[in-house]
């Protein structure tokens, strides 16, 4: 395609005149941003006609209290996003590609279903602790796809900004 673009309309500075593959991991434009829920076991649905859907883990409060930060290694989708880089790092010398991270606060939803807008007024500290622990795991997976890719879907200032401002406040006790 890109070859047929550029002997059309290359003049124009569409295509390329010999393009090289493009080893292409993920779309962060796929809907329905399934991989940071999943991280943190949240079940998702696969169909032939619709994006892949989390579904809504509705974990207790003592769940969400004793959730843990996932081991992006060792961690369906990671692991197997993690292997098939590897695979085509090693075919091609590089990859390309973005994953959809999904938001904070659909994945907080996902994982603690309505009571989670309870516990914005009830429990603060348990909402805080529970976006600071989905931001953690969200700049861990972007940092780990620019390392590999050069892009990501959320830009390194709002890294820095929600470090900062999320989850410095309850590694320091600010």
């Amino acid at each position: 395609m890109r070859r047929v673009l550029y002997e059309r309309y290359g003049e124009l500075g569409l295509g390329e005149a010999s393009p090289r593959p493009r080893p292409i991991i993920g779309s962060m434009h796929v809907a329905g941003g399934f991989v940071i829920p999943a991280l943190f076991g949240v079940e998702v649905t696969f169909s032939p006609d619709a994006p892949p859907q989390p579904e809504r883990a509705n974990l207790t409060a003592g769940q969400v209290e004793t959730l843990v930060k996932p081991d992006l290694k060792q961690t369906w989708p990671m692991q197997q996003i993690m292997a098939d880089v590897a695979d085509l790092e090693a075919r091609y010398g590089y990859v390309m590609g973005d994953l959809n991270t999904d938001g904070i606060l659909n994945t907080a939803y996902h994982l603690h279903g309505q009571e989670l807008f309870l516990d914005f007024y009830d429990n603060p500290e348990r909402t805080q602790r529970l976006l600071a622990l989905i931001g953690e795991v969200i700049v861990e997976v972007a940092d780990y796809l620019r390392q590999h890719t050069g892009s990501c879907s959320i830009s390194p200032a709002w890294c820095m900004s929600f470090s900062f401002l999320w989850i410095h406040p309850l590694h320091f006790g600010v």
